[in-house]
């Protein structure tokens, strides 16, 4: 049943237009971080990201400067949104910079926006139940699954790719909004269509927690009250952010479930932001906010130390949550796999040669992939970090 799209969404985006100022100032007095949670983590409301149309979907950090953002959330219009952030001494985001502009379409994009492991983007749908494919550099996506042939309930909800070091590793986690149900699909690469995904039947039995879930993320384990591995589960329904510890297969473990940010109309989305592991959130509707949580472990991963430094060892492009020492042969394959094709991420210096922010100045002549970004490649190299 849609239910929801009628009593509450619909709803949530008549508040949005007739009431947004009575709106704003009580969200921002309700949302909390739970008692139990209270003494080692904080809460930072960053507000509406200028330029991204409500209501918001999902959210993910492009590079250590570009938070992506979903735009327009359930509609035909939706699309994901690109906008630079401003960060402190400590590295944590404080804010926005300048305004918001279109990346990709995405119509009916919801809470989950993640990366594949090559690089591509991925994005839910609200009501028709699908994943979207964006390749790197495209503006359109170059395919969608449909998830209810696989055995998915109507409608998603949220997903994200399970991250390494942990049980079924790579494949995705998928929410279905509707069911409050998780499901655990492989992945595969498809050698008919390059950079795309096929995604597979779920594999085990759908786990019910409820709440009607639109973001997931999991906890690093060096985080105070997280040393078990959980995840933090954005439901909407409920109006939290909720943990729980994950089972041998990397679901959450219903029986575990601890509020851990109450007070919220519309939690939407949720990832990890790789330089300092603070969790980000968004709202759908009540504001249309981008949320910050700080308090997390360290990451273990070092983020990038110079503009050559674009993927982890393995190869797979940053930001990612494994073992990144550096400039490595992994950067060497990375670079050589995507400069040709003028994929984004090769993209690391102006014109010139001289590195982008935040390795270099801003303001520089960049038109995009070019033998600059070849040339800075290759002076820096090889002289390691």
């Amino acid at each position: 049943m849609r239910v929801r799209v009628l009593s509450v969404r619909s709803i949530a985006s008549v508040v949005a237009v007739a009431g947004s100022v009575l709106s704003l100032a009580k969200d921002a007095s309700a949302q909390v971080i739970a008692p139990t949670f209270a003494a080692n983590y904080t809460l930072v409301n960053l507000g509406t990201p200028p330029g991204v149309p409500a209501q918001l979907g999902g959210v993910v950090m492009a590079t250590r400067n570009i938070m992506l953002i979903g735009g327009a959330a359930n509609g035909a219009s939706g699309a994901i949104y690109q906008i630079n952030v401003v960060r402190n001494a400590q590295g944590s985001i404080t804010g926005f910079d300048g305004v918001a502009t279109q990346l990709s379409t995405a119509p009916g994009i919801d809470g989950g926006l993640f990366f594949f492991p090559n690089g591509s983007l991925g994005f839910t749908t609200f009501s028709d139940n699908r994943i979207g494919q964006v390749l790197e550099g495209a503006s359109t996506p170059a395919r969608f699954t449909q998830l209810s042939p696989l055995g998915i309930t109507a409608s998603t909800g949220t997903a994200t790719v399970i991250p390494e070091g942990l049980p079924n590793a790579g494949r995705l986690i998928i929410g279905s909004y509707s069911s409050s149900e998780w499901y655990i699909a492989p992945i595969t690469p498809d050698p008919s269509e390059p950079g795309l995904y096929t995604i597979g039947v779920p594999t085990l039995p759908a786990r019910f927690t409820g709440g009607g879930p639109e973001g997931i993320v999991y906890v690093p384990t060096n985080s105070p009250q997280f040393q078990t591995p959980s995840v933090l589960l954005s439901l909407f329904s409920a109006g939290v952010v909720r943990a729980y510890q994950v089972d041998a297969n990397s679901l959450p473990n219903v029986s575990t479930g601890v509020d851990f940010v109450t007070g919220l109309n519309g939690a939407e989305g949720g990832a990890l932001d790789p330089w300092t592991n603070d969790f980000i959130f968004s709202t759908f509707g009540s504001g249309n906010r981008v949320i910050i949580v700080r308090g997390f472990g360290a990451p273990t991963s070092a983020p990038p130390c110079n503009a050559a430094d674009i993927a982890d060892d393995r190869g797979v492009i940053l930001p990612t949550y494994s073992v990144n020492n550096g400039l490595t042969e992994g950067d060497y394959n990375a670079f050589f796999a995507g400069y040709f094709d003028a994929l984004r991420y090769c993209d690391i210096a102006g014109d010139t040669g001289t590195p982008l922010p935040p390795f270099g100045p801003i303001g520089q002549i960049n038109n995009g992939v070019t033998e600059g970004d070849y040339n800075l490649f290759f002076a820096i190299y090889f002289n390691g970090c």
